[in-house]
């Protein structure tokens, strides 16, 4: 009886001991980012060309009369040149001028836009979390391997015999 209590206070204080969960940090982040941005470029021209299409015409006659007295005739040869008797000099001119401007417009309008979104948020979020313990299959082989033991010992049945047989052939082996 008293090792039986003996036994009971060694498992007892076995599992007590022997178990503790140590704690791992989880943690998780999320992130995004926000950014709106709008950029418009806009360029205008305009170009007026000019052109001076004035056509002048011009006409210009000039008409010239000479009038002689008749040649004398004094025993000499005769001359077929007299005196000059009047110059009349008669000037005519016309002048047209079509008066005119032509003019051309080119504009050109050109408009260029860009706009950029994008959106960053960050969020940190740390959960305290028991992580699995290493060695929990060692803790369980060993309490099974005592439980069957103390099951083998308080039983006395004949399985326990035929254990120490076997165990008996592992020592002759070594």
């Amino acid at each position: 009886m008293k090792t039986n209590i003996i036994l009971g206070f060694v498992f007892i204080l076995t599992f007590l001991s022997g178990c503790s969960t140590p704690h791992k940090l989880a943690s998780s982040t999320k992130e995004a980012t926000k950014v709106e941005a709008k950029r418009t470029e806009a360029v205008s021209n305009e170009v007026t060309t000019f052109v001076d299409t004035t056509k002048v015409e011009g006409t210009e006659i000039t008409h010239i009369r000479v009038d002689f007295y008749p040649p004398e005739s004094s025993g000499q040869t005769p001359t077929n040149k007299g005196a000059i008797k009047s110059i009349d000099v008669t000037k005519i001119s016309q002048k047209k001028e079509a008066a005119g401007v032509s003019g051309t417009t080119e504009k050109e309008e050109m408009t260029k836009s860009e706009g950029i979104n994008s959106d960053t948020t960050s969020e940190i979020e740390t959960i305290e979390q028991p992580a699995p313990d290493p060695y929990r299959w060692r803790y369980i082989l060993g309490i099974g391997v005592l439980l069957a033991t103390g099951l083998l010992y308080w039983k006395r049945i004949p399985v326990w015999n035929w254990i120490q047989t076997i165990l008996a052939g592992i020592r002759r082996i070594f």
